[in-house]
This record gives structure tokens, C-alpha cells and sequence, in this order.
């Protein structure tokens, strides 16, 4: 399994997003777990392949860490929501090929599309075995969602 957190980027004093992934990541070159998203007010934290929950928990609190304290340096603060509150402008584009190709392909619409997300990863040993997950998880996902 694997977890991966979009957590937003806000400005520390007014909370209000910032575009700060860029000096962010600076601090984390090379590191697969700390990462850039299509929004530059956005952070993605991810966990590498765990057996376990609890695995996969210790890894992303550990990156969370290091990422609140090169924030706090920043003069930012994180944010684990699925969207923000009162922002209202339009979305800045992380300048790396693939985003701005997507920039691109979206228009108008990406750089309103101000969501940030928690994904849960979930091997499976075949394809037969995630339809049969997933038809016994359709009547839950309300709840999930």
C-alpha cells in the first residue's frame, strides 16, 4: 500500500494560499517522497511501499516533519483540507514539462481546479481480486467520500 497527502501551501500570517512549492522544494532535491504538484500552492507527501498502515503512517509523518519545518522557515503553513476556504484566485501552474503540457491541455479549467487530496494506494494480486474489492466498496464510498 501507499498513501500520498496534497496538502495546501498557506501564507503563515494571512492563511490564505500561497505559491510557495518552488523555494519548498528546493529543500528537498532528489526526494521521491516530498514532490511538487500541478499547483504551485501545493505540496504532495507520499509514502514509499509499505506492507502495513502503521509502515506507511511513520514514513509520511516523518516527511510531514521536515516539510512543517522548512515551512515554518518559509513563513508557511500546511494544510490538510480538501479544499480552501475563501481563495478565490486563480491557480498558478508548477513549471515542470508535465504540468505545463497539462496547463495546456486544461486551460482555463486547471487553474481553477483548487483541490487537494489524500490518496490511499491498495495493491492488489490480480485484477479479478481489485472488481471484486471494488464492487463490495461501492455502497460505502459515500461514507468515504
Amino acid at each position: 500500500m501507499g498513501i500520498e497527502l496534497e496538502l495546501q501551501l498557506l501564507d503563515a500570517k494571512t492563511l490564505d494560499l500561497t505559491d510557495g512549492i518552488m523555494p519548498l522544494i528546493e529543500f528537498f532535491p532528489g526526494n521521491e517522497l516530498v514532490k511538487p504538484e500541478f499547483i504551485q500552492s501545493c505540496v504532495e507527501i507520499v509514502s514509499p511501499v509499505a506492507e502495513d498502515t502503521p509502515s506507511a503512517a511513520d514514513q509520511l509523518l516523518d516527511s510531514l516533519r521536515k516539510v512543517k519545518r522548512r515551512c515554518d522557515q518559509l513563513h508557511m503553513r500546511v494544510c490538510g483540507a480538501g479544499t480552501h476556504t475563501f481563495g478565490t484566485r486563480l491557480a498558478l501552474i508548477t513549471p515542470n514539462p508535465r504540468f505545463l503540457q497539462m496547463k495546456s491541455d486544461y486551460g482555463i479549467v486547471g487553474r481553477n481546479q483548487l483541490t487537494f487530496a489524500t490518496h490511499v494506494h491498495v495493491g492488489m494480486p490480480s485484477g479479478n481480486m481489485a472488481m471484486f474489492v471494488m464492487r463490495h466498496l461501492i455502497p460505502c464510498l459515500p461514507v468515504l467520500l
